[in-house]
């Protein structure tokens, strides 16, 4: 249980650092993000082989508020989770169904992931989250920026999760 008085206060990826999943679109997102709403921050967990690449980006390019945590334990993982404003899954190799995506919505987390994500249309029909054309930068920057200064719509897909998740059932899912 969470009884401490942290609040989300960052952005939050996690899965393997490789090409496909578009992470340094989502860096590049972010750093526009930044131009108007400066205090954000961005964790990035997990390894891969585009790891010093992406770090060489962020720093190249003076891109603040990026912290790698490298690969975490999935006890580390609950914590993460817990004071994400929101998740971003940003694949750009269609992924059939997505832990991460699950494991976000567990945590009562709404996600931004693109659309090759295999439940996009789950997502969009029980709008616990919002989708947008994979490698399409600006359309992430306009998702993101949506659910950073709406609070409304954020906590309207947040109230959505238990009753979408409430219908995740094995015979269902084999269904």
């Amino acid at each position: 249980t969470f009884t401490g008085q942290k609040k989300s206060d960052y952005l939050l990826f996690v899965g393997r650092l490789e090409q496909e999943k578009g992470v340094l679109t989502w860096i590049k997102a972010f750093q526009k993000i930044l131009e108007k709403h400066p205090t954000e921050h961005l964790k990035i967990v997990g390894s891969g082989s585009l790891k010093l690449e992406l770090e060489n980006y962020a720093a190249t390019n003076n891109i603040q508020n990026v912290n790698f945590l490298g690969a975490k334990k999935p006890e580390e993982l609950i914590e993460l989770y817990a004071y994400a404003k929101f998740i971003i899954v940003p694949s750009e190799i269609l992924e059939s169904y997505g832990n991460v995506i699950l494991e976000s919505l567990a945590f009562g987390k709404t996600v931004i992931t693109s659309d090759l994500v295999g439940i996009k249309e789950e997502i969009e029909q029980n709008n616990v989250g919002l989708t947008y054309s994979f490698k399409n930068q600006e359309a992430l920057e306009e998702k993101m920026i949506e659910l950073l200064s709406n609070s409304g719509l954020k906590s309207e897909l947040e109230n959505n999760i238990p009753k979408y998740l409430a219908s995740k059932t094995f015979s269902k899912h084999f269904e």
